[in-house]
């Protein structure tokens, strides 16, 4: 990941560096079946129905999935609402979720409230982190909330190990600490090469065969490039701003295709190569959206350029 030599420069680039370094580790040791009725029984306990357990013989992975009925969640609506933001996201990702578009809305705007003025830092530790990141990246479109947490040079922050000359992950915010090895800050690489570059998986097509590119033009930042090695070979995403207009680099291996979200205030500015990009060969103009003009995309190398104003 590149990015200019503006105010987030530093703290995003060697954020970057360093997640991209680490490596998280899980366990696949199967859970044991007093284990897994003490789960249900909690799960039950805390007003859950549906509750069903199951477990991958050969991965040795524990699956819950837990749904609350109409009337639980006609009562929790409220309480699930003002969760802070890694126990909502966390409850979101095994299926409790507020029934209606009211108590939705509720539960983004709490959530935007904790991010930025409750808890406006990273501090959830290796399990909220990846799930957190998932739902702004994946679900909520809302990954513009995690600019300014990486931007902070302040206690407790990526940019303050930065600042401090650390290299690997202290055990706490605090550098002063005897153990600098832990993995409770790893995962932030995604947003990075996910939500600046935008380069993500295809939610229907697994395997990046077929793929997204839906980059996040942000704040004062005017370029960032990333790429990721897939079964097809290289995938590379790299956006440049300059005043009103944005171009965008794209390069999709052979034998797969991706769907890629250009950038742009006026889909009718959007060109590849400097032609009309809706008449451009290997594109195929699938729709517009605010913010984005959208295109199917056959393997190839393009480079488009539009208007993108604030």
């Amino acid at each position: 990941m590149k990015l200019t030599k503006t105010r987030h420069t530093f703290l995003l680039a060697s954020a970057a560096i360093l997640a991209g370094s680490m490596v998280v580790a899980g366990c696949n040791k199967p859970a044991h079946p007093d284990e897994k009725s003490a789960v249900t029984d909690s799960l039950k306990n805390n007003s859950l129905s549906a509750v069903s357990v199951s477990q991958d013989r050969d991965k040795g992975v524990m699956t819950l999935k837990g749904n609350l009925d109409s009337q639980d969640l006609k009562n929790q609506a409220e309480n699930i609402a003002k969760q802070a933001a890694p126990d909502y996201t966390v409850a979101n990702e095994i299926g409790v979720r507020p029934p209606g578009a009211n108590e939705a809305g509720a539960v983004a705007s709490n959530l935007e409230n904790d991010m930025k003025y409750i808890h406006p830092y990273l501090d959830m530790g290796s399990s909220g982190l990846p799930v957190l990141l998932k739902y702004l990246i994946e679900q909520a479109e809302r990954s513009d909330l995690l600019l300014e947490p990486l931007s902070k040079t302040t206690e407790p922050s990526y940019g303050y190990f930065l600042s401090s000359g650390e290299n690997t992950w202290p055990e706490y915010w605090q550098v002063n600490v005897p153990s600098k090895i832990h993995t409770c800050y790893t995962g932030i690489a995604a947003w990075f090469t996910k939500s600046l570059a935008g380069i993500r998986p295809d939610p229907a097509h697994p395997g990046f065969q077929k793929f997204l590119i839906k980059p996040l033009v942000i704040g004062d930042l005017t370029f960032a490039q990333a790429s990721t090695q897939s079964p097809y070979g290289e995938i590379l995403s790299r956006w440049d701003r300059s005043g009103d207009q944005v171009k965008l680099k794209v390069t999709i291996p052979p034998n797969s295709s991706a769907t890629v979200y250009v950038p742009t205030s006026n889909a009718q500015t959007v060109t590849e190569s400097g032609k009309n990009a809706s008449r451009a060969p290997g594109l195929h103009l699938l729709k517009t959206e605010p913010g984005y003009a959208i295109f199917e995309a056959k393997s190839g190398q393009y480079e488009f350029t539009a208007e993108l104003k604030p």
